[in-house]
């Protein structure tokens, strides 16, 4: 290896000498399964090969690309790509979750129920399930560039579509479409971060990147929440006064159709604005990769498909992310959960909703954070987080169904166990994200993510499903929240933490001399 003006180079050299071991190369603590995790193009000197990956030559004999050189470049513009991924996926989730928020004043205007309401969030993992194979194929085959254009193109028009003014019976269809289109775009609006995080990114930011675009998928459900009950007024909750009157006022259906008018053109606007944005400048890919694994050629789409229903560890890890869908179900039908509290009203649920998600944005940018300065306890981070969500969803079951909500403090402990419920729950999602990838290295990240989001849509389609054929069950969605975090401890606990992408990007900086973050940034 080679280092030139600066910039790391990695050139093939011809090492015959094939004794050392892999405790030698990587350290006694790391223990490298040539059937668990190979990568398609390396295999480990002195390893025998098997399983679903074929045999090739060993790291030391392997050429990255056509040329002998390799030279990591971090580009800034990878900012400006996250950025406009990142309110793609926020206005996309905005749009999802426009409806919950607003129960009260959309049943109002639109003679609509609380199965209409759930079926409304259910289009979502609905519409995901049906069409996420044919945009991770879109996301493999084309390249980030098309995806994301295809994607922003029928949530733009989605929400065109709910802007069409017409009678409400009329209109309920036009919504319905509108919401069944935003879903679509969900594949890439949710689980692109980890393939732009590689494609784009050094390894000593992956994990943040990953968190960040990941969560502003959480941001724009949490801004739903706001955005929602701030334009669109609660039909009576219109309250006038002066000096010596105080008066309620119910709103016409009229006034409020207008204000739901007015979201529906405001979240079409942004819509629209964002696709606009990927025409004009939205790379594929940089000129030159951040790393090795991301200039590696990965297995073909269906290859890798096959690959990951053929790893138990992928599925292990797949099932906590997997049943997190259910809180992103249970958190956008929230109003109707708590709707019968009168201590509670809409707003509070929105709120709850709002700052539960935005403290889980936080902490979880933290913890991607830390988890990217020490390396190698994803597995424990995430199953500390499992333990504490379950504890908090419990209390708040518990306060719901067993403690009177005039007992002195109620409406403050319910506000707590909602927002750390929601700070732990959305802490761990993208660690998953990160541990699959690598478990099923060398499987595209977005065929990966996809194969996730798959299982995640399942749960949380099944979740509103069995809600809306037992509407008047409320207890029933807090338990099946419990169940569903605490059910995602035990496969964890059976997970095999292992490292492929790291231990290859990290063998190869240490080969060159450098660490990869040191590397060109132009």
């Amino acid at each position: 290896m080679a280092g030139d003006g600066g910039k790391t180079h990695l050139i093939n050299e011809d090492h015959s000498d094939h004794s050392d071991s892999d405790e030698d190369k990587f350290g006694s603590s790391v223990n490298v399964s040539a059937e668990d995790n190979l990568p398609a193009k390396y295999v480990y000197p002195g390893q025998p090969v098997s399983g679903v990956f074929p045999p090739v030559p060993s790291p030391a004999t392997t050429t990255v690309g056509p040329d002998k050189h390799f030279t990591p470049v971090y580009y800034k513009r990878r900012w400006y790509i996250v950025f406009v991924y990142c309110v793609f996926s926020l206005i996309q989730s905005v749009i999802w979750n426009t409806w919950g928020p607003i129960t009260v004043s959309a049943e109002y205007v639109f003679d609509w129920n609380d199965r209409t309401i759930d079926l409304l969030s259910n289009w979502g993992p609905i519409s995901y399930l049906l069409t996420s194979l044919g945009f991770t194929w879109i996301m493999d085959e084309k390249g980030l560039r098309w995806a994301c254009l295809a994607s922003a193109f029928v949530v733009a028009v989605g929400a065109a579509l709910r802007c069409i003014p017409m009678d409400p019976k009329s209109a309920t269809w036009f919504i319905h479409s509108g919401q069944f289109l935003n879903g679509m775009g969900s594949t890439v609006g949710s689980m692109a971060g980890p393939l732009i995080s590689n494609t784009w990114f050094p390894l000593s930011q992956r994990t943040t990147v990953t968190t960040i675009t990941s969560m502003f998928t959480v941001l724009g459900a949490a801004a739903g929440f706001l955005i929602g009950p701030f334009i669109v007024r609660d039909p009576k909750s219109n309250t006038s006064s002066n000096a010596t009157v105080n008066q309620t006022c119910n709103l016409t259906r009229e006034e409020v159709a207008g204000d739901i008018h007015k979201l529906m053109y405001i979240e079409a606007g942004i819509a629209v604005a964002v696709f606009l944005a990927i025409i004009v400048y939205f790379p594929a890919k940089p000129p030159t990769p951040p790393s090795v694994t991301a200039a590696e050629t990965r297995t073909s789409y269906f290859s890798g498909l096959l690959a990951l229903v053929k790893k138990p560890q992928v599925w292990l890890i797949a099932t906590p992310y997997g049943l997190s869908g259910v809180y992103a179900t249970w958190s956008s039908v929230l109003g109707v959960n708590l709707q019968h509290h009168s201590d509670v009203s809409e707003k509070d649920a929105a709120f709850l909703g709002f700052w539960s998600m935005i403290a889980g944005v936080v902490f979880a940018v933290i913890l991607a954070r830390f988890a990217d300065v020490f390396v190698g306890h994803l597995k424990v981070l995430v199953l500390a987080l499992l333990v504490l969500a379950t504890a908090a969803f419990a209390w708040f079951a518990v306060l719901l169904k067993f403690v009177d909500f005039h007992t002195p403090g109620w409406k403050v402990m319910i506000y707590a166990a909602i927002i750390l419920g929601g700070m732990f729950q959305l802490g761990f999602p993208c660690l998953c994200f990160e541990l699959a990838c690598e478990a099923s290295y060398p499987v595209a990240e977005g065929i990966t993510t996809t194969f996730l989001g798959i299982i995640n849509n399942i749960f949380a389609g099944a979740f509103l499903l069995i809600f809306m054929i037992i509407p008047d069950d409320k207890e029933f969605m807090n338990w099946a929240m419990v169940a569903a975090v605490a059910l995602g401890v035990p496969a964890t606990c059976l997970y095999k933490e292992r490292y492929s992408r790291l231990l290859l990007d990290t063998q190869r900086s240490v080969d060159s001399g450098q660490r990869s973050d040191h590397d060109t940034e132009s």
